[in-house]
């Protein structure tokens, strides 16, 4: 939905009385909402129901199965198949000597610099040849054992390529830090309320969101090791400061199935433990109960749905983090469930690389950017051979 608020600065009431202006909000009666809200809260507690009594290995695949099915029907087996010959498959295990990994952005289009007659320059896009956003959905898609959920907010997609083959050892996704989770605040040694405001630092770290090998070179190679390396490499640091304007300073991500298996981030010098998150995230529903959370906030309460989908701050950027989840707590207290009864209880292991040998001294606005001190050589070749050599 494009956005056209005459300032990033305005107060919140301000922004939605401009949003309402571009938007056909519908006023019902009470009895109608009473209705409406009957509805959604008895197919959430049929699904909680279901989804309370599987294990967490099968609700994840629950949801993969039904995301699968759909996936391929749409994109068609033909370029499913292409991206497959595109993925690296090793011939022998001294295969991993040779690997020598390169990051490709991925974006829908490419920037081509035009001057026209007048010696004026400026820049087009045009689509990318390679489609490379669709090879990097159908890696997401098809060999993620996680939901591919729709990622809002930053996003800094990147297919990583062996350049010796020219195939696909895996896929990354760099999102906006992720602010409230407790041991991560512990460590940054932040009152997460202050970050919040204008010269709050949490732009100045990001959540590995996606970090995902091909197989069989993941498991028989560890290339999730690598690829969880490259997360905190020069490429990436880079492209952060080219896009957002902000210093990266510290990356850190959740092991997907908590604290009972081997996570791909374990032994890693440059990524510490710290351990579990609160558990307290909303259960995922299906995607179809989801979007019509989506149209049930919309039509009874507009004003959260403009908070948590449109609002902009004072830099431009989208206010509400963490949405899919927000707003699914949003519509379970709502309809008047209990925390106990939509929270997943499901905890995980949270893991931090700082940057910089100084950088809680930089969150916590003690130092400038001037002053920071690189915690380690984050070049691709010296990651790529701490991974193959230790």
């Amino acid at each position: 939905m494009e956005r056209n608020y005459s300032s990033t600065s305005q107060s919140s009431l301000d922004q939605y009385q401009e949003w309402q202006k571009t938007n056909d909000i519908k006023f019902i009666s009470p009895k109608q909402g009473a209705s409406l809200d009957d509805e959604l809260r008895t197919k959430l507690q049929n699904e909680l129901k279901q989804l309370n009594s599987i294990s967490f290995n099968e609700f994840y695949l629950q949801h993969k199965y039904h995301e699968v099915q759909s996936f391929v029907d749409k994109v068609g087996i033909k370029t499913v198949n292409e991206v497959k010959e595109m993925m690296y498959r090793p011939i022998s295990l001294d295969d991993f000597h040779d690997i020598q990994p390169e990051l490709l952005y991925v974006h829908e289009s490419v920037e081509i610099p035009h001057t026209n007659i007048f010696g004026e320059t400026s820049i087009r896009e045009i689509p990318h040849k390679e489609n490379l956003i669709q090879h990097w959905q159908i890696i997401r898609t098809l060999v993620s054992s996680s939901r591919n959920d729709l990622l809002l907010g930053r996003a800094m997609r990147f297919l990583v390529r062996d350049k010796t083959t020219g195939k696909y050892l895996g896929i990354i996704c760099i999102g906006g830090g992720l602010p409230t989770i407790t041991v991560l605040n512990k460590e940054y040694q932040w009152q997460i309320s202050d970050e919040f405001k204008r010269d709050g630092r949490i732009t100045n770290t990001a959540n590995g969101q996606v970090i995902v090998p091909v197989q069989p070179c993941g498991r028989l190679f560890q290339m999730g090791k690598l690829l969880s390396l490259l997360c905190l490499s020069k490429p990436i640091v880079e492209k952060y400061q080219e896009l957002y304007g902000q210093k990266l300073v510290a990356v850190h991500t959740t092991a997907l199935y908590g604290h009972k298996g081997i996570s791909q981030y374990d032994n890693l010098i440059h990524f510490k433990n710290l351990g579990l998150t609160a558990g307290s995230s909303a259960m995922k529903v299906s995607n179809e109960t989801y979007k019509e959370i989506c149209n049930w906030l919309r039509v009874r309460y507009p004003y959260q749905q403009f908070v948590h989908h449109d609002e902009l701050n004072e830099f431009g950027n989208l206010r509400m983090r963490d949405k899919k989840n927000r707003i699914l707590i949003t519509a379970f207290k709502k309809l008047g469930f209990k925390k106990e009864e939509y929270t997943s209880g499901h905890k995980r292991l949270v893991y931090n690389s700082f940057l910089y040998s100084n950088a809680i001294d930089y969150l916590n606005r003690k130092i400038t950017e001037n002053e920071l001190v690189s915690a380690y050589d984050n070049s691709v070749s010296t990651l790529t051979e701490y991974w193959k050599y230790g």
